[in-house]
């Protein structure tokens, strides 16, 4: 069983022991990410435990920033060998998709003809309907009339 030293207002304790403890993570990556590994993985270096690690973190950056199980993820991690602090490229469709060509051959199809379907403006563009449509209305402005 981990010990978290990282408690807040909302820990419940009942005859001296820890109940419950509502800790809300945030959804999203931390704009601090990169600092965290590298700070992860010099703790790691020098032999901190994972407890000592998270607890060092919480007591800077408050407890919404990393989770305890991000600090063991990270340092199995770096104890398989992994020393790399920035993600790989992930794979998927490139950021291509919606380039300043593929806009201009939507707004072209616009021109010609203005009646045309997301799914025909995608088939003809040679990008996905989700992209046109994105392009449509958050690029070009172009709304149902």
């Amino acid at each position: 069983m981990h010990v978290i030293t990282c408690i807040t207002e909302n820990a419940q304790f009942k005859q001296g022991r820890l109940v419950s403890l509502h800790v809300k993570m945030v959804g999203k990556r931390s704009v601090h990410w990169l600092q965290f590994r590298s700070y992860i993985f010099a703790r790691y270096k020098i032999g901190q435990s994972v407890k000592t690690i998270f607890s060092e973190i919480c007591n800077v950056y408050g407890h919404n920033e990393v989770s305890y199980s991000t600090v063991t993820r990270w340092i199995s991690k770096f104890k398989a060998g992994k020393e790399q602090f920035k993600d790989l490229k992930r794979t998927g469709s490139p950021k291509t998709a919606t380039s300043k060509s593929k806009i201009q051959i939507i707004k072209e199809l616009i021109k010609k003809d203005a009646r045309l379907t997301v799914r025909e403006l995608a088939r003809m563009s040679g990008i996905s309907p989700a992209r046109v449509h994105f392009v449509l209305r958050k690029v070009l402005l172009v709304n149902k009339k």
